[in-house]
């Protein structure tokens, strides 16, 4: 028989001296004053928010933008918002027989589809739930990972006028599912993104990417840094990023959480990796508002090798590996009622799956 294993596995780990490393590498200073500056240029920003709601958000026409590409005045509004809403990116038409399709699948499969919450559904279980206000890829691998910290270098060290949100030089290499939960993709997704499937309006359950008045709490000169442990407000392993009004204040989140302008089925919404999003917590709309999520991922090394496993389990029938609940629990969709497998992919879907390079 094999001897016991005394050694601690390589489990991560994020403890207070891997906290004071932060510090050491950026310097208690400099994180402060760049807290600080932050949190006044935020005041600006939200301030703006506040008044503009919505119409902040900048709307493009698929088909222009397919044709000509974004201007510089366009990517310069989306860079600045960080969201952006494209038009009939899918045909109305075409996106209403997909959503029959859709549903007629799903009823016909209601007994093998999870779905949340049970006495009234609202989101089928195949991705992770997220419902509450939060910053996706990840929490505490934000500084627990190395290459994740070098993303936000810039933040960090005061320097906010030189800093890229949309350079993917650093963040490719940064690892979003550090500590392996079902709310961490491996994935890196520059833009996450949905598709309408039915018109969608405020207070109709849409996404909605972003009042405390106490003085001492809104003024960052207030606030101190703790040296002493590895907490981070609102942090923990295995979900996303976490934001409240407790936590951080100074988003406004009460004011500046506002809903996606109303989408017509096949109109699709994008927002940057880092943006804080949430879904609206009521629906007063006549119809579902349903949408199917897809994110855009560009070509690294990590998306490239996830895309291979990807289609090998999607070729098995199983869950993809970011997905995957394990077990019994993951659901093998080749026994579902009307599967019809992958031989009817286009062109264009099959070079996504990367059939060409398997």
């Amino acid at each position: 028989m094999p001897a016991a294993i005394r050694e601690w596995p390589a489990w991560p780990e994020f403890t207070a001296p891997d906290a004071k490393t932060v510090l050491a590498e950026n310097g208690a200073d400099a994180l402060r004053q760049s807290w600080i500056k932050v949190c006044q240029e935020l005041q600006a920003v939200t301030d703006e928010i506040v008044e503009r709601r919505n119409k902040i958000i900048p709307i493009f026409d698929t088909a222009q933008i397919l044709a000509e590409g974004f201007s510089d005045a366009q990517q310069v509004k989306i860079k600045r918002v960080g969201s952006f809403i494209c038009r009939a990116t899918i045909s109305e038409s075409e996106t209403n027989i997909l959503y029959e399709d859709m549903s007629r699948y799903v009823a016909d499969n209601k007994q093998s589809i999870q779905a949340w919450p049970k006495d009234s559904p609202s989101m089928l279980i195949f991705p992770f739930l997220g419902l509450g206000p939060h910053i996706d890829a990840g929490s505490i691998c934000r500084w627990a990972d190395a290459a994740y910290r070098k993303v936000y270098e810039d933040v960090f060290q005061g320097r906010l006028d030189t800093r890229d949100s949309f350079d993917i030089g650093v963040r490719k290499n940064a690892d979003p599912a550090l500590y392996q939960a079902m709310a961490q993709w491996s994935v890196l997704r520059i833009f996450q993104g949905w598709t309408a499937l039915t018109p969608t309006a405020p207070r109709e359950g849409t996404i909605m990417p972003p009042k405390n008045k106490d003085v001492d709490v809104m003024d960052p000169h207030t606030w101190t840094l703790d040296d002493k442990t590895g907490w981070f407000p609102g942090t923990f392993k295995t979900q996303s990023q976490r934001l409240s009004r407790a936590s951080h204040p100074h988003l406004r989140l009460e004011e500046c959480l506002v809903p996606v302008p109303k989408v017509n089925a096949g109109d699709t919404v994008w927002w940057h990796c880092d943006v804080c999003h949430a879904v609206d917590t009521e629906h007063l709309g006549k119809v579902n508002a349903a949408v199917a999520f897809i994110g855009s991922c560009p070509t690294t090394p990590v998306n490239t090798d996830y895309v291979k496993r990807q289609l090998a389990a999607t070729l098995e029938g199983r869950s993809p590996p970011d997905y995957a609940l394990g077990g019994e629990a993951d659901l093998d969709e080749r026994k579902l009622k009307g599967y019809a497998g992958l031989e009817g992919l286009s062109s264009e879907a099959r070079k996504a799956f990367r059939f060409q390079a398997s």
